[in-house]
């Protein structure tokens, strides 16, 4: 039995060792190995948990951590690790609930206090988080995370100035603290000082180098400040990376179809479709760029895609009723741009283009009639004049198809059509 003992110590020891080198997976073989001679070892349970974490594996970390505390009901830490786990896989209750018992046989315990400012944040109830904060400040005011937690807190209400402040304390009591640069940044870009904001990323992105989260917000904020060149070279520094990023690959693709390079903006969005077919507008941006390069089978086809993951997509409506004008299946377009209409009456657009179905099917004076109603909503749309010069020149009014003709030119002298 001694020399069993003696194996699950050495085991234990060679896994502290592997974990000080951060080789997480042979850490872990070892300790499971050295429990499963001595299961009674609490603070062993404890440091299964901990890389456990480390390798991201919370759901296993918190049993790991139960297991601990079945063994020593009174271990903190293993509270404190329970906590952020339970935090970490949105069992914000039981997570508070687990504080509540800490905070309870330790009222002078801060870590009771401060973790629950990043839980009550979480789940809104922001009053409650500022009361922790200040019960946390009795205990200690010199911890970093309490200011971290209400920031965040602070920068959800839109409290940007104060968001900043409490952040910026928590840098002074902690320079490495991660996310506070982050969160600086996000209150400085919703405040639309976007200079500072990118400069406060940058920073973040030196201290977090491998956060490519990060380094997609820095994107982001160089488009919103007009610098697609900064953005492009961001996004595929990303892409470079983690080739699996498929907001990296959209980002790019949208850039590239800002600059008219549709070949381009094509071959980022085929990569963002081999990594998620499924991702929010991709099937529509892809729509939109074959519809523009007349590849009308391949266009309708993925806005039939696009249309499947959001029926009442107004965007999405649009296109795929232009696809489907441009094929004359006329009345398959009529009914697209019927349903927008009904999602969307004030669109002129649309009005403009359920007119041209109706044309096509003889049905002049309903066209005629959408016209003028798009006319109402927006009194300088060239195209709804010309139509409507069209229908009323088709029907005989020829005086009024002139008068409409004279008002257009008006607007466009050099109009080919007119």
């Amino acid at each position: 039995m001694s020399n069993e003992w003696m194996e699950a110590e050495s085991r234990y020891e060679r896994a502290r060792q592997l974990s000080e080198s951060q080789r997480w997976d042979e850490a872990l073989a070892e300790l499971n190995a050295a429990i499963q001679m001595n299961p009674n070892n609490g603070i062993w349970h404890g440091n299964l948990a901990y890389i456990l974490d480390q390798l991201q594996r919370y759901g296993e970390a918190i049993e790991a951590y139960r297991e601990a505390l079945h063994i020593d009901p009174t271990d903190r830490e293993a509270l404190i690790g329970l906590a952020v786990d339970l935090a970490r896989v949105q069992r914000c209750g039981e997570a508070l609930q687990t504080l509540e018992r800490l905070a309870a046989e330790h009222p002078d315990y801060e870590p009771a206090y401060c973790h629950r400012i990043y839980l009550y944040a979480q789940l809104g109830q922001h009053d409650k988080a500022e009361e922790m904060f200040y019960l946390a400040q009795q205990l200690d005011e010199r911890c970093p995370h309490c200011f971290l937690h209400m920031g965040g807190s602070l920068l959800v209400r839109g409290q940007y100035g104060r968001a900043i402040y409490c952040l910026e304390q928590a840098l002074s009591l902690c320079p490495t603290l991660p996310d506070a640069r982050r969160q600086i940044a996000a209150a400085y870009r919703a405040q639309g000082n976007l200079s500072r904001a990118k400069r406060y990323y940058l920073a973040e992105l030196r201290c977090q180098i491998e956060d490519l989260d990060v380094l997609a917000d820095l994107a982001e904020a160089c488009v919103e400040s007009g610098d697609p060149q900064g953005a492009g070279a961001r996004y595929r520094l990303l892409t470079e990376l983690d080739p699996k990023r498929t907001d990296g690959w959209v980002a790019l693709g949208r850039l590239a179809l800002e600059k008219g390079t549709l070949s381009e903006a094509l071959k980022y969005l085929q990569k963002a479709v081999a990594c998620d077919p499924s991702f929010p507008g991709l099937q529509l941006q892809l729509g939109e760029i074959c519809l523009r390069q007349g590849r009308l089978e391949a266009a309708a086809s993925h806005l039939g895609l696009a249309t499947r993951q959001d029926p009442d997509d107004v965007r999405v409506l649009m296109a795929l009723g232009n696809c489907l004008l441009e094929q004359r299946k006329t009345q398959a377009a009529e009914e697209r741009f019927r349903r927008l209409l009904e999602l969307a009456p004030d669109l002129p657009g649309p009005l403009h283009n359920l007119a041209v179905c109706c044309y096509l099917q003889g049905r002049y004076e309903e066209g005629i009639a959408l016209c003028l109603r798009a006319l109402e909503l927006k009194g300088d749309y060239l195209m709804a004049m010309e139509k409507l010069a069209l229908g009323c020149i088709h029907v005989g009014r020829l005086s009024e198809g002139r008068r409409w003709i004279r008002r257009a030119r008006k607007l466009d002298p050099h109009h080919a059509g007119l």
